[in-house]
């Protein structure tokens, strides 16, 4: 996605003109560049942006301070965010994202190849909005955040079937996770509603359940989902699943 707009936000003395640089050698040219957190969050409110790259460490604002205050918004929440960071605080930053404590999708160590930051952002930006369904705010945002590291920073939220047949009515999405155990509409009442209705009949509907779970899992499936995961899960487990149910 080369005609993408991105935003970076790196040490002016080092590594801002060197990312420019990087990002021009695989096609990306339209560049806004920010020496800070304060002075990309004001870019952010005036223009639309597809990708930020941030540092780690900011003098205003450190990277995770910044991306809180990127995800807290309703306007930039969904815009992508890879971090640059070195080898000194690549353990921080993985443990960061591990425990979903920071909203980034991706983190890049330094020094890094055209080919490396090429690999990353076509992880992030993958065009798909996939729902999660699952009455725990804790296990959306784990599972939100392993989507964001495995390339699907687009995901909507709900706490229930309720929710998200009322959220689906609203904005498309390309595929649902679905946790089996909820209050009020539960996941296999959730996928037996969803099949009735031809508008959203085709849309793919990955199960989260437990190993111990089998009944569930031929409920489920002969109700109408297509696949099922059972937690937990590595981001390379959900990637393969997404990928079967999406054709990829």
């Amino acid at each position: 996605m080369p005609e993408a707009k991105v935003m970076i936000i790196t040490d002016p003395y080092v590594g801002k003109g060197l990312l420019k640089n990087t990002l021009n050698q695989i096609g990306y040219t339209s560049i806004v560049e920010a020496e800070s957190g304060v002075d990309a969050l004001g870019k952010i409110a005036k223009e639309d942006f597809h990708l930020i790259i941030s540092d780690w460490n900011m003098n205003e604002n450190d990277g995770a301070k910044f991306i809180q205050l990127v995800k807290d918004s309703d306007i930039t929440s969904r815009i992508p965010i890879i971090l640059v960071t070195n080898e000194a605080t690549k353990g921080e930053v993985q443990e960061a994202l591990k425990e979903a404590k920071i909203g980034a999708n991706n983190f890049i160590v330094r020094p890094f190849s055209a080919d490396a930051l090429k690999e990353k952002i076509e992880r992030v930006i993958s065009g798909y909005r996939i729902m999660v369904i699952d009455d725990s705010s804790t296990t959306r945002k784990v599972i939100t955040n392993i989507l964001g590291q495995i390339g699907h920073s687009d995901v909507l939220e709900a706490e229930n079937g309720i929710d998200a047949l009322a959220k689906l009515a609203q904005k498309k999405v390309d595929l649902i996770l679905c946790d089996w155990n909820m209050p009020n509409m539960n996941g296999l009442q959730f996928v037996k509603s969803l099949r009735s209705m031809k508008t959203y009949g085709n849309i793919p509907i990955l199960m989260v359940t437990t190993n111990a779970a089998k009944e569930e899992i031929i409920q489920a499936l002969q109700a109408g989902a297509s696949d099922y995961v059972a937690k937990p899960f590595t981001p390379k487990v959900i990637q393969q699943k997404i990928s079967k149910l999406l054709g990829r």
